[in-house]
């Protein structure tokens, strides 16, 4: 399976401003997966770019922010009209991703705490087999790396991940993967980001599961080519 991966927030928001404005003319109350999948992209693309903010004063969690941004931009679409009722699909929401929802918040911590995108180190690697340039960046301080993170540096790309299965142990059906590698567990997204936790490892552990991330990265991410 390859994942095409670009740009796609205004995207999905304008599909999904669609198929709402479809269901509010119709009158439609039914269930719609099609419309569970477009939130829930988009509750991610939320997600991700609230946990990069430098303060955050909010007592709400991360997922119920992001939940609340997504309804917000639909609301404002449509101005007056009457609003879309979004419980049924936030409540599918929290239970889907209150696990990738944990773990970005908790990156999201080490990431401000540490001032990260000042001091991280990032080390670029090239794959010419596949195409694609990507690096690897560290989270926290030299002496103390809270994690390790892998991504694209590439506008669109793919990412394979049955070839993931094929030699390590994946667990989900859709993103976000969990890839257990020996004793250590590194999560897929579907933006192409690869990342895990090395809070306390020792020196020959954290060399491992660098290794392993450069190796995993190496194997996932292949150019798009038309």
């Amino acid at each position: 399976m390859r994942v095409r991966v670009q740009g796609q927030k205004q995207f999905v928001l304008q599909h999904l401003v669609e198929l709402v404005g479809h269901a509010l003319e119709s009158d439609c109350v039914r269930y719609s997966q099609i419309m569970e999948f477009a939130v829930r992209e988009l509750v991610k693309e939320w997600m991700r770019e609230l946990a990069l903010e430098k303060q955050d004063d909010s007592k709400a969690s991360l997922l119920n922010r992001a939940i609340e941004q997504v309804e917000q931009q639909v609301q404002w679409q449509f101005g007056s009209s009457p609003s879309f009722a979004f419980i049924p699909y936030s409540t599918s929401l929290r239970q889907y991703l209150k696990y990738p929802a944990r773990e970005i918040g908790e990156l999201s911590s080490q990431l401000r705490q540490l001032e990260w995108q000042k001091r991280g180190k990032r080390t670029r690697f090239e794959s010419h087999d596949a195409g694609v340039c990507y690096s690897i960046v560290t989270v926290g301080q030299p002496e103390m790396i809270e994690a390790l993170v892998a991504m694209p540096e590439m506008e669109e790309f793919g990412l394979e991940i049955d070839r993931l299965g094929e030699t390590y142990q994946v667990e989900g059906e859709w993103f976000p993967f969990q890839v257990t590698v020996g004793e250590l567990q590194f999560i897929v997204d579907d933006d192409g980001v690869i990342y895990t936790c090395t809070d306390n490892f020792p020196k020959p552990l954290y060399e491992k599961a660098h290794e392993t991330l450069r190796l995993l990265a190496k194997q996932v991410f292949k150019a798009c080519r038309n």
